[in-house]
């Protein structure tokens, strides 16, 4: 008998405590999400700067984009989640570039979000991290700008990491120490920068 109780007694520690955690999740999912939203929003205008007016690229052409980098070893592990038309006013107008949140699996403390913009002309603006769990001391110094600094306004179809630059590439200094930061980030620049040229060229001719 006494051990039935106890098994009763358990049982509603167990579900008083699950609730609990529903009940917390419930309460901080919202600031979380807004906190996540109001992050991404400063890191897009960083990166590009001053932004009237944002239209999410086409489902499809992402697609198509995705397909072609799963397609690319040098871009392996890299995802576009998301590319944005950057418009020159509020009520639309041309397209002044496209921003971009790409994502690389392969960093050492697992995934690397960035953040991009990328002009019509093919200036990459700036790169800020939207996740990054890499080792303190090492991969997080990817986060300083020493490493940040080599994204911004420069023109270039793709970097490489030293020793491995090919024609039309620009090589990129890697965060000493932390190769396998430095790779999954060089990576998902290349996907991004690959994705910015082909939705450019899309969304100029059909302008």
């Amino acid at each position: 008998m006494k051990m039935f109780k106890d098994a009763i007694v358990l049982f509603l520690i167990t579900v008083v405590a699950a609730c609990a955690l529903g009940a917390v999740y419930e309460i901080t999912k919202g600031p979380i999400e807004e906190s996540k939203a109001k992050a991404k929003t400063e890191a897009y205008e960083k990166v590009f700067g001053e932004i009237p007016k944002m239209d999410e690229v086409d489902d499809c052409l992402l697609e198509d984009i995705a397909e072609k980098i799963a397609q690319e070893g040098r871009l392996s592990g890299s995802k576009i989640n998301e590319a944005y038309l950057v418009r020159g006013n509020e009520y639309g107008g041309s397209v002044d570039g496209i921003i971009l949140s790409v994502t690389n699996s392969n960093g050492y403390g697992g995934d690397i979000t960035i953040a991009m913009g990328v002009t019509c002309g093919g200036t990459l603006k700036g790169i800020e991290f939207l996740e990054i769990s890499e080792t303190a001391g090492l991969g997080m110094k990817a986060k300083e700008e020493k490493f940040l600094g080599q994204f911004r306004d420069v023109k270039t179809k793709s970097f490489s990491l030293p020793k491995a630059k090919l024609e039309g590439e620009t090589e990129m200094d890697a965060v000493s120490s932390a190769t396998i930061t430095s790779k999954a980030v060089n990576r998902a620049v290349n996907a991004g920068l690959y994705a910015a040229d082909v939705i450019i060229n899309n969304y100029l001719i059909i302008d």
